[in-house]
């Protein structure tokens, strides 16, 4: 597809840190699993990653860290995080070279 190291190696990152996040953080997950998606359509990758907890707004971080969505904003071109009452879907989309 053209990718160059760099691009693959923000691309992977930004899902590894997408997936850790689904992992490491849902509230009361009805489901131990994460779910993974991805696409090539229209010159773009689209990549989803979904867990099956709710989302826990007063929740107080123990951990260092925090900068997954951050550092997945920087990388990628479109973010979105879409939350609903069975669980969290990061979708990132990004363009491919060349395309």
């Amino acid at each position: 597809m053209g990718a160059c190291r760099s691009y693959i190696f923000e691309t992977l990152l930004a899902t590894t840190e997408a997936f850790t996040n689904a992992v490491r953080h849902p509230h009361q997950p009805t489901r131990q699993s994460v779910d993974v998606k991805g696409s090539l359509a229209s010159g773009f990758v689209t990549i989803s990653i979904r867990d099956y907890g709710t989302w826990d707004r007063h929740s107080r971080r123990k951990e260092p860290g925090g900068l997954g969505l951050v550092l997945i904003d920087a990388v990628m071109d479109d973010v979105r995080v879409d939350r609903d009452p069975h669980g969290t879907t990061v979708t990132m989309s990004r363009r491919l070279p060349n395309a």
